[in-house]
Formats: C-alpha cells, structure tokens, sequence
C-alpha cells in the first residue's frame, strides 16, 4: 500500500477543530504508520501488552577496568560499533534503534544483586567497597526483548 502525502490533509486543518479534517489526517497518518512497519518489519509498541516487538539486539562488547581507587568503570560498546568475523562489516544494529541494557553487579556469585535501572548508558562507575564485583549485562530493542545476559569475570578496584 503506497500513500501519498499529497492526498493527507494538513495538520492546520485538523488542528483548526475541523472533525472531518482530523479523523481523515489520523486515518492517512495511521495507513503511513502501517506501511511503515510492514516495510521495516517492525510492529508498534504497546506498553499496555508489554509485547515483544523486536528480537534480542546482537550482544554489545563490555570492558571493566579499575577507573580509581574502589571505583570500577564499565563501559558497553554497542553491537554497531563491533566488526564482525567479515572483514570491514560492522556486527551492526539493522534497526538503527537505540539499544537499552540491563546492568547487574554481584560480589558473592549473584545471590545479592545490585542494578542500575535500564537505560541506553553505555557507561558506568561502580564502587567496589573494597570486593571483588562480577558483572551481568543484557541488552534490548523493546525493553521487552533481551539477549541472552553477559556474565564477566571478577574485577576489583
């Protein structure tokens, strides 16, 4: 289904308070909406369902370093920066969406755990209060969605 954006009417006349003009400018905005998605592949998020809306992102790169005395630094690479097993092809992010991860960090083997709430931060300072801190990253489209989580060694500060 192809819509042109001749035939949709203005956001002028839809804002003015014209009913017609506003239920015709919705109609034209929700068929592009569609056509959108169909060509992508992409559906449109419900956070009523908290359905899946996307798969897991290719797993992003994690590097934990002693940033100061008893802080950590963790720093996440998202999976577009990341050269695959092809030489000049990026692992990639097809949907250019952003990508969210899931930080958890455990000193006794992850049966106390603590996070930071999901976000697109790929950077982050964790103090050690003097353990030896492991650290567990997932990564999401949809903040639905995720990747099987990363579990990285031991680290110290």
């Amino acid at each position: 289904m192809t819509i042109s954006r001749k035939k949709m009417p203005s956001i002028e006349a839809a804002a003015s308070g014209d009913v017609n003009a506003l239920r015709l400018w919705l109609k034209h905005l929700d068929a592009r909406a569609t056509t959108l998605e169909q060509s992508t592949g992409n559906v449109a998020y419900n956070s009523d369902t908290q359905s899946p809306v996307n798969p897991a992102p290719p797993r992003a790169q994690v590097q934990v370093r002693p940033a100061t005395s008893g802080i950590l630094a963790v720093t996440i690479n998202n999976p577009q920066f990341l050269s695959s097993s092809v030489p000049g092809k990026k692992v990639g992010n097809f949907l250019r969406a952003p990508i969210t991860h899931s930080v958890e960090y455990s000193a006794d083997g992850f049966k106390t755990v603590s996070s930071f709430p999901p976000s697109v931060q790929n950077h982050y300072s964790v103090p050690t209060n003097g353990k030896t801190l492991q650290f567990r990253i997932k990564s999401s489209l949809d903040g639905v969605t995720f990747n099987t989580p990363q579990v990285t060694k031991g680290f110290s500060g």
